[in-house]
């Protein structure tokens, strides 16, 4: 049998054991992610007019951010239709958005940075009005959201399965297909190889009813390259058709929207993946603002 100093010693050496280790457990957890910027501002009929939409107000607001990061940028408006853009140090435009989801007239871009520096974004309103927003700029880490897209669908989009690296789908766009600024469209999934090159395009059955815009993503919703008109002198591929020409660097899914440069356009299509050629100068995707 113990005596009693020993049993009350071993007490406080164990309560002392468990303190000690309580700060370490207060460690192990997560760091809180902190906004890059918060703002609550207002959008006035006086500022300076808005370099793409000439009747609209528009104010910059700059933020530095880091290299291999991507960040979420958020604007949101109950007095406008909100339009937000993001420029890089040099004044090139990276990356737009007006409306979030078919539902909303909030903005929202995913933007991943290649370049540690300042950026610049630019909150104005697609409609000319003005009135009080929100704007916020906070790392969206590393897991997988389709956010960034405006170009939303309930649960997965079908998949476009490739036969020997090739795939051919009809279809339509119609009043009943989701839309974005007004303009339907339809999600694709597909499964792309490594290193390969992708030439994807997008025809109209009826170039008079539908100006085709297409658009591929990554499984995130980040854009990678976007087409209105082709530039090509081949008689099976003409504007008002779409052609992007991707080199795939990671073997994965990626998404494809099929939709109109034009809003209120329907119609059927037919879009068509085959493997090609990297693209030579003058062919490349235009990244294409509708």
């Amino acid at each position: 049998m113990l005596p009693r100093y020993s049993l009350g010693l071993m007490i406080v050496l164990f309560a002392s054991a468990l303190v000690s280790v309580s700060p370490l457990h207060s460690q192990d957890k997560k760091k809180k992610v902190e906004p890059v910027l918060t703002k609550s501002d207002v959008l006035k009929a006086d500022d300076p007019r808005d370099t793409q939409w000439k009747s609209s107000p528009a104010r910059s607001y700059t933020v530095t951010l880091e290299k291999g990061k991507r960040y979420l940028i958020e604007l949101k408006s109950a007095s406008f239709d909100a339009y937000l853009r993001v420029h890089d140090a040099d004044g090139k435009r990276i990356a737009f958005n007006d409306d979030a989801g078919p539902e909303t007239l909030d903005a929202r871009i995913i933007v991943p940075i290649e370049k540690a520096g300042d950026y610049k974004i630019v909150v104005t309103s697609r409609d000319g009005k003005a009135g009080k927003f929100s704007l916020s700029v906070i790392e969206a880490g590393k897991q997988p959201t389709q956010t960034g897209s405006p170009y939303r669908v309930k649960g997965k989009p079908p998949e476009i399965k490739l036969e020997k690296g090739k795939a051919t789908h009809s279809d339509e766009l119609n009043e009943k297909d989701p839309t974005h600024t007004r303009r339907s469209y339809k999600v694709y999934a597909v499964k792309l190889d490594a290193g390969k090159t992708y030439r994807i395009d997008l025809k109209a059955k009826d170039a008079s009813q539908l100006d085709c815009y297409l658009v591929v993503e990554t499984a995130e919703g980040d854009t990678l390259a976007t087409n209105d008109d082709v530039a090509t002198k081949e008689k099976d591929i003409q504007p008002p058709d779409s052609r992007i020409v991707l080199t795939v660097k990671d073997a994965g899914t990626y998404r494809i929207i099929a939709t109109s440069l034009l809003p209120n356009q329907a119609g059927r299509f037919t879009l068509e993946i085959a493997p090609t050629e990297p693209a030579k100068k003058g062919e490349e995707s235009k990244k294409n603002k509708k």
